[in-house]
């Protein structure tokens, strides 16, 4: 069976559509239009957020963190993409780990970030 050929829509047709996304949006049916998000400013942002002088350990939350993201599933109940990006921030936060146990097991404390990448790339080209 061929599949069916679907003809562009006129000017009319795509003002339509686009007043009726407006009513939509106006009664709350469907969601606003979002900002994009500025990707190098909110990391930026996020690392100076990270680096303040703060109160308790940070490193507990973000465990938290990580774990609660790796749980999500997408409407279907797939896994969310974002839980593959927090599983693979932990995966690498566990191989770092590894690699400076190693090098205390090898009496060193300085060591390259060719040799750490060595190391890690493994795991960050899953």
């Amino acid at each position: 069976m061929a599949k069916k050929k679907y003809k562009p829509m006129t000017k009319r047709e795509k003002e339509e559509m686009k007043q009726i996304r407006k009513e939509l949006r106006e009664k709350g049916v469907i969601p606003p239009v979002k900002k994009r998000l500025n990707r190098k400013d909110y990391i930026e942002n996020t690392k100076n957020k990270w680096n303040e002088p703060g109160e308790g350990n940070s490193w507990i939350y973000l465990t938290r963190a990580v774990s609660w993201v790796m749980g999500r599933v997408d409407h279907k109940g797939n896994v969310h993409p974002e839980a593959i990006g927090a599983a693979k921030v932990l995966q690498v936060a566990m191989k770092m780990q590894e690699f400076t146990a190693k090098l205390k097991e090898e009496r060193r404390d300085r060591y390259t970030t060719g040799e750490l990448y060595e190391y890690l790339k493994e795991t960050l080209e899953e």
